[in-house]
């Protein structure tokens, strides 16, 4: 929240709306009306040069520009009132200021608050939960993972919180917004092999595995997600969980990897990108391996801001990339 100074108008809806998102309400979206001032710039740079001593976000240097010069002390020459007036005491506003201030009025008209209903959305296959099981005894993406998921749910009393919606299969096309037509239709065949054959195929790829039941289940995972996109794009939830596997970060435009076929968020961002028409969106991915397939997807365009924390080893842990350095 920037102080909003003698606007007592900017003031007040910056305290309104900072207000309304600590409550859970979600931030309105605001256009752009002109690049910051130089004035604002300062304010900024300082707020982040006073808390770097103590907060770790801001101890990188390339947050502040080289030209910043910090304000170490503010030097104020007037005697210092005893008394603070609360009324009448805010200076009149000139014309061309009066203006400016038709901006924010403009930007107060503008903005939708939103009241939404449902907090929070769930989607997810129970059917999934059951399907595409590796023959190596012990794997670690099972069947299982979603039903324990969802147990805690219930042991934390969230479901009847919670939106659920139906669940469905992504389509071809839409699995082709992240995927080659060839990795598509390779996947889709899977159902046709034996289990000789699968387990031959599998040898192609990076830590996959392969059943009869994979295009059907991974289809499912992606639709999960889109459904919960649909549900937040269109004001029916402030929020929303994809319970899915099998997982997707890995999976790159032609090939599966990393126990990954389809990569779901990225098919999401797409999906939201295309059929919404988003400018900007960032992916946090927060997961002990380095979502490569995700990253490559999104390397050349600025609409996508992706954010991954990870081990990484020197490259020595999965996926052994060292694209995921911080250097990068």
């Amino acid at each position: 929240l920037l102080e909003g100074g003698y606007c007592l108008k900017s003031l007040a809806e910056g305290a309104a709306l900072t207000l309304k998102s600590l409550l859970g309400d979600p931030c309105p979206s605001l256009d752009m009306t002109s690049n910051p001032c130089t004035s604002i710039i300062q304010t900024i740079q300082n707020v982040i040069f006073a808390h770097q001593k103590y907060w770790k976000c801001f101890q990188v240097d390339f947050l502040l520009s080289q030209s910043f010069k910090a304000i170490s002390m503010y030097s104020y020459d007037e005697e210092p009132l005893s008394v603070f007036p609360t009324v009448d005491c805010y200076p009149t506003q000139d014309i061309s200021k009066i203006d400016e201030f038709s901006v924010l009025q403009h930007l107060v008209s503008e903005t939708q608050l939103l009241n939404i209903n449902n907090k929070v959305c769930v989607s997810f296959d129970l059917i999934v939960d059951q399907k595409h099981e590796s023959s190596e005894s012990g794997h670690p993406e099972c069947p299982g993972r979603i039903s324990a998921i969802l147990n805690m749910y219930n042991d934390f009393q969230l479901t009847h919180r919670l939106l659920i919606l139906p669940s469905r299969e992504a389509e071809e096309s839409e699995l082709l917004l992240a995927h080659s037509r060839e990795h598509v239709d390779e996947m889709s065949n899977l159902h046709k092999l034996s289990p000789s054959e699968l387990s031959e195929k599998e040898k192609c790829y990076d830590s996959v595995y392969l059943t009869t039941d994979t295009y059907k289940v991974s289809t499912l995972a992606s639709g999960c997600l889109l459904q919960v996109v649909d549900s937040v794009m269109k004001n029916e939830s402030a929020s929303g969980v994809a319970v899915i596997r099998p997982p997707g970060h890995h999976a790159e435009l032609d090939i599966a990897c990393g126990f990954c076929i389809f990569n779901s968020v990225a098919i999401a961002a797409s999906y939201a990108l295309n059929k919404y028409g988003l400018k900007r969106i960032m992916i946090l991915d927060w997961d002990i391996h380095f979502g490569n397939g995700t990253m490559r997807a999104f390397s050349s365009d600025p609409r996508v801001l992706y954010i991954s924390i990870h081990r990484y080893q020197n490259a020595k842990f999965f996926p052994c990339s060292e694209e995921g350095s911080h250097k990068v």
